[in-house]
């Protein structure tokens, strides 16, 4: 079982799953942050952004950073499927220049 750090201390178990905790049958364990439960529950590093914002090669963000990346460029392609392509600033129309 995964629950937030901050509940530990409300934390209220049966006698029968305390025995089965100290047991090792049963497992409880507390993430401070989301990219904690995601490492634990997937045995992969969630990943932590560079410099430029783009999370480590083989990371649970990663990968998902990598299929986004490939969903925009594929709407992209459907939305522009010839010419070059064009990346527009905040607040920019990409029909009036």
């Amino acid at each position: 079982v995964l629950i937030p750090a901050r509940n530990r201390r409300h934390l209220m178990l049966s006698p029968r799953l305390v025995a089965a905790v100290a047991s090792g049958r049963f497992h409880i364990h507390a993430a401070d942050h989301a990219t904690e439960g995601i490492a634990l529950l997937t045995g992969v590093a969630a990943g932590e952004p560079g410099a430029a914002g783009h999370y480590p090669h083989g990371s649970v963000l990663g990968h998902a950073q990598d299929a986004l990346l490939a969903f925009r460029r594929a709407c992209q392609m459907q939305e522009h499927p010839k010419g070059p392509r064009r990346h527009f600033r905040a607040g920019e129309h990409p029909h009036r220049r």
